[in-house]
């Protein structure tokens, strides 16, 4: 068998595991557009068992290892270079309080009207979202229109996360 054909039955088995694991211990499904707390995995108060942390961990693993084995270095070594600015986004997604401005405007938000409740620039402010919508921490759900994430509802200004993220 080829590595990526390794890489792929390895990754099946771990998907395999987890839904085994969220099945046996009720965990609910993990969504990623979903805003709300889902599942016990979104759940602050509940850890989920070691064993479906350790399934999703080597899925994480196996999809970097993934994701290295097709990207092509240049790109790769790009995107490591543009890290800083994804962390100044979320930086700066938590200063304005951007989550919180999409929930305020109904849960789904123009960027037009973002950029005025916050009073920024609108440019700006999308270079920013979109910067983050990148790595599901918001959703465009149609040109100029963004949602929160189940990720980004932690990033409202009550959240534990955001809280953590105000010291970098």
């Amino acid at each position: 068998m080829s590595f990526l054909q390794n890489l792929l039955k390895a990754l099946q088995d771990n998907v395999t595991r987890l839904e085994h694991e969220v099945e046996q211990h009720h965990l609910g499904t993990p969504q990623i557009w979903d805003a709300g707390a889902s599942s016990a995995f979104d759940n602050p108060e509940h850890l989920i068992p070691w064993t479906a942390f350790e399934a999703i961990e080597k899925i994480r693993v196996d999809l970097r290892a993934l994701e290295a084995a097709v990207t092509p270095s240049h790109v790769k070594l790009l995107e490591l270079g543009l890290r800083p600015a994804r962390t100044s986004a979320l930086n700066v997604a938590v200063s304005l309080g951007i989550t919180d401005a999409i929930e305020e405007l109904g849960g789904s938000a123009s960027l037009d009207k973002l950029a005025e409740r916050l009073s920024v620039n609108e440019h700006k402010l999308g270079r920013v979202i979109r910067t983050l919508a990148t790595d599901f921490i918001y959703q465009e759900t149609s040109p100029d229109m963004f949602k929160n994430t189940k990720h980004s509802k932690n990033l409202n200004k009550s959240g534990s996360s955001a809280r953590f993220l105000s010291l970098l």
